[in-house]
């Protein structure tokens, strides 16, 4: 056996001797083609990390802060309270809306009031009109018979007139005070969104939580002055973990959502766990100023150009993600 094995060895190695292109040749063919078969049936990159769902929490209005109310990297429940903006200006300002509403109510009920005086004067004045049309036409049959002068029908008649007009007239001030009934009713409204909201803006100077996770390291200090929108604590999710990984474009086409993927993270680094793809970005940008809301992957890393990368989304199973962090190194392999 031994004596067959030299003489093999010696054959190739006389072989290799007498004909080194041939054999660079057939090894670069051999090794392009292991490459090509690697490619087509294997996944693996480095270029992957640890996602979870971070809440960017941002001040509804503006303000000092007052109370810092939790620490940094201490876990918290929906609804906790973060931090406290000094609530004065906004107390202020809730007092003065309602005082305003007081008045706008106060203010309709004197309209209201003063309609009533108003329906009043009405019926005065059409009882008022009733006798004096009445005693008009008596005037009239009394004038007919003789017995009443001319100038006492003139003067019924006035009367009468006189009264109908007062009665178009107390008609038409019933609708004028009607419209500004109507009005302050109008002012009430308005007076009570100025309070709500007033309200809601004193509400806003306790910032909570939005989800169960733990909160990112800040250098927030109290006494900072905050503007609405900006941006003051992190919140990182103790839920949906995932792998992100940028794969290849030329992998990432033979991908489909459901296959395994096996992957490790670095912060457990001997141990490799099961998971499956979830899925995959439809499209990249191609430049970084045209990112919006699609993902930009940058083509180098140090001096070495890489090929297009598309993120995918893996599902982690039923993994332990106790010791998971955000943002870490992961990697994955897959055979497909």
């Amino acid at each position: 056996m031994i004596l067959i094995a030299h003489a093999g060895y010696n054959a190739i190695m006389k072989f290799i001797s007498s004909n080194p292109g041939r054999v660079l040749t057939i090894s670069v063919v051999v090794l392009l083609a292991g490459y090509v078969l690697f490619e087509q049936f294997f996944t693996y990159t480095s270029n992957a990390y640890i996602a979870a769902d971070v809440i960017v929490v941002a001040p509804r209005v503006n303000g000092y802060v007052r109370d810092i109310d939790v620490d940094r990297n201490q876990a918290v429940n929906k609804a906790d309270v973060l931090l406290t903006l000094d609530p004065t200006p906004y107390e202020l300002a809730l007092r003065q809306q309602e005082s305003q509403l007081s008045q706008s109510k106060a203010a309709r009920q004197s309209a209201k009031a003063q309609t009533q005086l108003s329906m009043s004067k009405r019926d005065e004045v059409q009882a008022s009109l009733n006798d004096a049309e009445g005693h008009w036409r008596r005037t009239q049959d009394l004038l007919k018979k003789g017995v009443a002068s001319q100038q006492t029908e003139d003067d019924a008649y006035r009367t009468y007139l006189l009264d109908k007009a007062a009665l178009a007239a107390a008609v038409n001030k019933i609708s004028v005070d009607q419209r500004l009934e109507t009005q302050q009713e109008a002012a009430i409204e308005g007076a009570q969104a100025a309070v709500d909201y007033a309200q809601y803006q004193l509400e806003q100077t306790k910032l909570t939580s939005p989800i169960d996770g733990i909160v990112a390291t800040y250098t927030l200090r109290p006494g900072d002055y905050v503007e609405t929108g900006t941006p003051v604590l992190a919140v990182v999710s103790r839920s949906n973990w995932r792998i992100v990984a940028n794969v290849t474009e030329r992998h990432a086409a033979r991908l489909k959502p459901g296959m395994t993927v096996w992957f490790q993270v670095s912060t457990d680094p001997l141990s490799i766990k099961r998971g499956t793809v979830h899925s995959i970005t439809p499209g990249i940008s191609r430049e970084a100023s045209d990112a919006g809301v699609l993902p930009y992957i940058a083509l180098s890393t140090d001096w070495i150009r890489l090929p297009r990368r598309f993120p995918v989304e893996v599902n982690i199973g039923d993994a332990d993600t106790s010791h998971f962090l955000h943002g870490g190194d992961a990697r994955i392999f897959m055979f497909h």
